[in-house]
This record gives C-alpha cells, structure tokens and sequence, in this order.
C-alpha cells in the first residue's frame, strides 16, 4: 500500500513541477518545515540565519545545540518528507544502489534520472529557501544516498550545503583502512563544507582526494561542550547512601559490520563475549548488594531482551536482583558522571568517563581475542592505560577493586584529556562557539 501511495504522489509532483506550478507543492513543504525552538528560554531574533537539518534525526542533539546559541533560526525535515520529494525522480530501488553506483554512477540510467532531480530540487527548493529564509543546510553524514542530490541542488540554488560529520572515532587501524576504502567509493565532496572531529579524519579525506583543504574544518564535537562544563563543575560524589557501577552495554557485531552483515542476530560476533560480560556484571552486582549496577544498552527494545536471555541461560533473573537496573533511556552523561566506575567496550564512552576522572574497565576475553578481529578493537594502542579485564574473574575482581579505591591519577588524567582531544573534542568546551563562527562564516561567504 506504501509504494502504491508513492507511486501516486510522485506521478502528482512530477506533473506539478512538470507544469511549473510550484507554489503549491513550495507552500506545502514550508509547512513541513518544524522549528527547532531554544530549550534554554533564549528567543531568536528572526534577522538571524537559518539552517534547516535534512535527515535530522541523526544529528544527536546539534540542532538544539545550534538553536540554544541564539544565532540560528534552525528547522529540521521529517525524513519521509525529504524521500518523497527524493522519489519524484528515483527509481524505486534506488536505496538499494551500492555507494559506488550512486556516488559515482557508469550507469547511463541513474545517471540521468540523478540529472532531473537535481534539477528538479533546485527549481523547488530555491522558491522554499526564499519563503522560510533558508541561509544554510546541513547533514550528519557524507554518505548519506538521500543527502547527496539534496545536498549539490542545494548548493546550485546558491545556499551553502554543509556536512557535520557523525562519524569521526577512528581509533583503530580496521575502521582507518575502511574509511579509506568508503570515501573511495563516495568519489568527490560536492558540498560546501564538511565539519570534522578531529584530524585524523581530515589526514583520510586529504590523503585519499576525497575533499580539499578548503573544503574542511576540524571543529570538534557539538554535544561534548556541555558534558565538559559539567566535568568541570562537578563536585566529588561524596554522601551517597550507595556506590554506582555502570556498564555501557556493547552489541555482538560492535565494529565489525564489515565482516558481517546481520546487525541483530546475537550467533555472530560477540557471542560468549557478550554473555559472559553481562553475566560477570550481574554475578558482581549479588555479590555486592550494596552497590547500584546499572547496564545501559544500546537499543532498548532488542538488546534489553537479549541481556535478559543470556541472564536467563545462566540462571539469572534482573526482577530478582534488586540493584541491578537496566536502562536505555538514561543520559550517558549522567550516569557516568553519577558512577564511581565505568565498563565499556568499542564505544567513545571509555574516554568520555576517563576524562570525568573515573576509573575504566575495558573487558577482553573470548571472542575478543581473535585474530581477525584484533584491527577492530578501539583503543587497543591505549590499553596499558586502561583496566583491561582478561576474563570474567578478571571482570568482577578489578569492578570489586576499584569500587574500593575509585581514584585516579593524575597522569591518568592528563593522558586520557590528551587522548580526548585528539579523537573527540577540545577540553576547552569550545566547539559550540567555533561551529556558530564557521557557519556564520560560510553563510556570509555565500552572500558575497
């Protein structure tokens, strides 16, 4: 029934356009267009400029970020609104091209049809920016398929289409030889500018050709800003009734998507990894009754079930232990800063609670240990900075241990700053600021 709607709309739109009828399909969609209002009480002066976030829900929280400034007007774009506009002139099944074949078409048919449609959203969108005063569009990632003709027609109507880029954590030789071979495929940067976390992102789009110097700018990361201001406003946990040890749950494919593609079936990967991390976690938290253990998964609907089933084939039920909570929905932040150790494995939340000053416990055992795997293992370099449990035993003993004795170093401390800043963000909690200068930048650039 779906594709039979689409099928529908696209033959109307098409026909609108067709017709250059745009006003009503150009007054639809700036309709479609929701405001992203400041949670900080903070109005927006309507003079200032307007970003709008297409594929949005991807961003995290930068939107907000960039509308608590005060600088902005931001809007985002429901996805499904972006794809029926997308679908006026792609084939069906374009979703479905490999990134080489769409990023870099041979075939005369996508190549045409890519053609029309960009000359289609161009015709549309620059009637759409005028009325909603669109001055800047952003993306969360350069490899996004229903970005790529948004973005370049974008960028023809003469509006700046720039890419806040997601994915930076390359801390692994695996995910630097894969990003090599990605951006290979993604041929050229078509936009106007690409915001990086760090620079060893940059050294992989530079060295491969991807993009040019002055198509980039290393920024850091939106979302840490807050999260060091609280760091550093923080006050020793001290009058607790309780200690907190968390575990930021990991899935059985963490980091190795490459190598399979079955992103939720829990017999690959991981698989006694996974087990018997959660399994140690909870034997620790009945053995210490007096300590909260909260595991946060990554999904909460799939991986909370499949944490209670290997809780379950081990004899283990969570409603019979009491301090022992799951939850998804909890801030990472705040649990980490509210924990007196942290557990974590493939996840940028290592250095995030290191750098909180708490003591990190990277399980590795079992399937973590295979060869094939190793160039997939984050931060592995790092290790002898870390505590890295070489088994279950080793899991609880160093938990127990450092629940004991949560202090830190401080040449822990200085180091693992030094390793935030060079993967994720500066400790000066400036990004928010050098963002708000750069895109004001480049929107003034584009008006010259």
């Amino acid at each position: 029934m779906r594709r039979i709607v689409y099928k529908i709309v696209k033959y109307i739109f098409r026909a609108i356009y067709l017709l250059k009828l745009y006003w009503p399909l150009v007054y639809a969609y700036s309709k479609l267009f929701e405001k992203v209002e400041p949670g900080n009480g903070i109005k927006t002066d309507t003079s200032k400029p307007g970003i709008l976030g297409i594929k949005s829900q991807y961003f995290m929280n930068d939107l907000e970020i960039l509308a608590n400034t005060g600088e902005f007007n931001v809007y985002k774009i429901k996805n499904k609104w972006q794809d029926i506009l997308l679908r006026v002139y792609w084939k069906d099944d374009a979703w479905k091209d490999g990134e080489e074949s769409y990023f870099q078409p041979a075939d005369p048919e996508v190549i045409e049809y890519q053609k029309k449609l960009r000359k289609f959203l161009k015709d549309v969108l620059s009637c759409l920016y005028g009325i909603m005063k669109i001055d800047a569009v952003i993306c969360a990632n350069v490899t996004y398929k229903d970005c790529y003709d948004w973005g370049i027609a974008t960028k023809e109507t003469g509006v700046p289409y720039i890419v806040l880029q997601r994915e930076n954590l390359f801390a692994c030789s695996g995910l630097v030889r894969l990003w090599y071979i990605k951006v290979g495929r993604l041929g050229k940067f078509h936009g106007s500018k690409v915001v990086l976390h760090n620079s060893m992102v940059k050294d992989i789009y530079l060295k491969s050709g991807y993009a040019t110097e002055d198509q980039i700018a290393v920024l850091g990361c939106l979302r840490m800003d807050n999260y060091i201001k609280k760091i550093k406003a923080a006050t020793p946990l001290k009058g607790r009734k309780f200690k907190r040890a968390a575990l930021f749950s990991f899935h059985h494919i963490t980091l190795l998507e490459t190598i399979y593609d079955e992103y939720f079936n829990p017999e690959i990967g991981y698989v006694k990894f996974f087990e018997d991390t959660h399994v140690t976690f909870a034997r620790t938290a009945i053995a210490n009754p007096d300590v909260e253990f909260v595991i946060k998964p990554r999904y909460s609907i799939v991986y909370y079930e499949q944490i209670e089933k290997a809780l379950c084939r081990n004899n283990l039920k969570l409603k019979e232990i009491p301090n022992l909570k799951l939850n998804a929905d909890i801030n990472p932040h705040d649990l980490i800063l509210n924990s007196d150790v942290v557990c974590g494995f493939g996840s940028t939340v290592i250095l995030e609670a290191a750098i909180a000053e708490k003591p990190v416990i990277i399980p590795y055992f079992h399937e973590a240990l295979k060869e094939e795997y190793q160039e997939f293992i984050l931060f592995k370099e790092y290790f002898n900075l870390f505590n890295v449990a070489r088994s279950p035993g080793d899991l609880q003993a160093l938990i127990e241990k450092n629940l004991e004795n949560p202090q830190v170093s401080k040449e822990y401390i200085e180091k693992m700053t030094g390793l935030f800043e060079q993967y994720v963000s500066s400790f000066d909690a400036n990004a928010t600021e050098r963002y708000t200068k750069f895109i004001k930048s480049v929107i003034e650039e584009s008006k010259k």
